[in-house]
């Protein structure tokens, strides 16, 4: 018994970044979204996640919600899906990641849906939410300010530019 525990331990030597999760726990986390304040450091697990998806972007691979999965369910992570699940859900309600059905952005609705439903998740794409500098966004501030004559009270990109866009 001892040396399967030793065989498990170097096989998936960073299982333990990441504790075990249930679907319960994917809707509860999609609750509170809106009732909590998301803090905007991200954990380890979120951070290994959210590498992988900007390296496969960079490399012009398309990574759907399902090759996450299985990248992290095998060696070395060992995490269940639930768990990469749940925290693919921080990534999105901290505007780090986009998740794309035909073309479409993922709503919050459909976000748990998106994530549970296994005849889904090779049809959802992941791709990381672009970076934009305070000085862009200020510039577009600008910009809706000079010739819509509108002021862009958000401050978070993401909502930035959905508010531009609805001009």
């Amino acid at each position: 018994l001892l040396g399967l525990q030793q065989l498990a331990e170097t096989t998936y030597r960073r299982m333990d970044e990441l504790a075990p999760a249930t679907q319960d726990d994917i809707k509860t986390k999609i609750a509170d979204i809106g009732n909590v304040q998301l803090s905007s450091e991200l954990s380890l697990p979120e951070k290994e996640i959210l590498t992988k998806i900007a390296l496969d972007d960079t490399l012009a691979t398309r990574e759907t919600v399902e090759d996450i999965y299985k990248h992290f369910k095998a060696k070395p992570y060992g995490w269940n899906e639930w768990a990469t699940g749940k925290c693919l859900v921080s990534l999105f309600a901290k505007g780090k990641i986009r998740l794309i059905k035909e073309s479409t952005d993922i709503t919050m609705r459909e976000l748990l849906d998106a994530l549970t439903n296994n005849r889904m998740r090779p049809l959802i794409l992941v791709t990381p939410e672009p970076d934009y500098s305070a000085q862009q966004i200020r510039h577009l501030k600008d910009i809706a300010l000079k010739y819509f004559n509108k002021s862009i009270e958000e401050s978070e990109p993401k909502k930035v530019v959905v508010e531009f866009k609805s001009m």
